[in-house]
């Protein structure tokens, strides 16, 4: 009866943890780290660029100080990352135009938020054929963080060859 009440009691501690459970959203490096993702779609007459920059709390809090008003914050910060997204096919630098952007507060650790800035680039590529492109983020450098790159190919585009990891 003892073992019973044991293997009970021990379902029972584990169905009320699982039951109030809550999903936790932290940055695994840490509440100083500003992590960047970009996703490079290469569609045959463009290049195509989504990049994310995740804030942990810290650097948000930082951010925030910044903001005096939100639309010419998000517009000089828009320009000033864009600014560092180099992307060449052959020897020339493409410019990439911004569209979309947003930025979002998240609830972080210890009452702070979180931020996340989103920008929708594009560029237009040169005439059709056998090119090199090199894509490189040069936002943040000796920051921790992670910085993480995914190459895709669209419609029209196929990629022979690329140094991003697989």
């Amino acid at each position: 009866m003892t073992l019973r009440r044991g293997l009970l009691a021990l379902l029972g501690a584990l169905a009320l943890s699982m039951a109030v459970a809550v999903p936790a959203f932290a940055h695994p490096l840490g509440n100083f780290t500003i992590n960047r993702f970009s996703q490079v779609s290469l569609n045959g007459d463009r290049i195509d660029v989504v990049y994310v920059v995740d804030y942990a709390e810290i650097p948000a809090f930082q951010e925030k100080q910044r903001i005096t008003d939100d639309a010419g914050y998000l517009d000089q910060r828009v320009h000033d990352l864009s600014g560092g997204l180099l992307l060449h096919v052959g020897a020339r630098r493409l410019p990439l135009l911004v569209g979309d952007h947003s930025v979002v507060f998240f609830p972080g650790q210890g009452g702070l938020q979180t931020m996340r800035l989103q920008i929708l680039l594009s560029a237009a590529t040169p005439a059709a054929g056998r090119q090199s492109a090199s894509y490189r983020d040069t936002n943040y450098p000796g920051r921790l963080g992670w910085k993480e790159i995914v190459v895709q190919q669209m419609g029209g585009a196929t990629l022979l060859t690329s140094t991003a990891p697989s």
